[in-house]
């Protein structure tokens, strides 16, 4: 706990699923959290059981698609705890469908997000961190490196996450920032009913394909992020690290 209680850290995409976990689970270890998303009702309610755990937090509304909503994010950090450690790029959209049925609004939508508000995020993160060193770690997926159908768009803008975090964590290096990704397998989230089915389906689904046996869950997810963010991992970055159960190596 004590490695993180100096620490500031920006979870976007912070009011559900991986992001409400990796927050919650960052205040825990002692990070002050600022929790960003767009809705501000269940982004209030991460911010209040976090203090009701004795955690420090706050919410900013942020649309990430929007430079100047990201912005304001890493400033409005900036004013309220001095200083940025540590950024959970989150926010992401995915919206599966067949190559030839992909419509032109999912695609620009899931590029909005999944790339654009990655970049925003890091542009606005390392400039606020400086010299000062710190660490950015972006949401990827395993379907950078595992065909699924229906993904197409979607792995297209994972896998330009992924080739972000090599370019940018060869140039921050001499500032002291590390930039990894953690790349999740199918994990039960919030929204997870909504692609794979009920949880039973999911997992009767999935059994055979991934050695473990079984979907993640967000929390498993959360661990990954807090070490990629810590002192912990002081030797690692430019990587992608992938918590799938074993997907990817099927």
């Amino acid at each position: 706990m004590a490695d993180f209680e100096s620490l500031v850290s920006i979870v976007t995409g912070a009011t559900s699923g991986i992001g409400k976990a990796t927050a919650k689970l960052l205040a825990q270890k002692g990070s002050k959290v600022v929790v960003a998303g767009r809705r501000e009702a269940e982004g209030q309610a991460v911010v209040d059981d976090i203090k009701a755990n004795g955690g420090e937090a706050v919410f900013v509304k942020t649309d990430v698609t929007s430079e100047s909503d990201v912005q304001n994010l890493v400033a409005r950090t900036l004013e309220t705890y001095g200083r940025v450690d540590v950024a959970f790029l989150n926010s992401g959209v995915f919206r599966f469908n067949a190559i030839g049925k992909q419509l032109a609004d999912d695609l620009a939508e899931q590029i909005d997000v999944n790339i654009k508000g990655v970049y925003y995020g890091l542009k606005h993160v390392a400039n606020a961190m400086g010299d000062k060193g710190g660490s950015i770690v972006f949401n990827s997926s395993t379907v950078d490196a595992v065909g699924f159908p229906g993904a197409s768009a979607y792995s297209l803008t994972k896998g330009a996450v992924n080739t972000l975090t090599r370019t940018a964590a060869v140039e921050l290096a001499d500032k002291g920032i590390r930039v990894n990704s953690v790349a999740p397998g199918p994990i039960w989230t919030e929204g997870a009913g909504d692609l794979f089915g009920d949880r039973e389906t999911a997992e009767t689904n999935f059994k055979t394909n991934i050695p473990l046996g079984r979907i993640g869950e967000p929390n498993e997810i959360a661990e990954v992020v807090a070490f990629l963010a810590g002192p912990a991992s002081s030797f690692v970055t430019g990587q992608v690290i992938y918590a799938d159960g074993g997907l990817g190596i099927k």
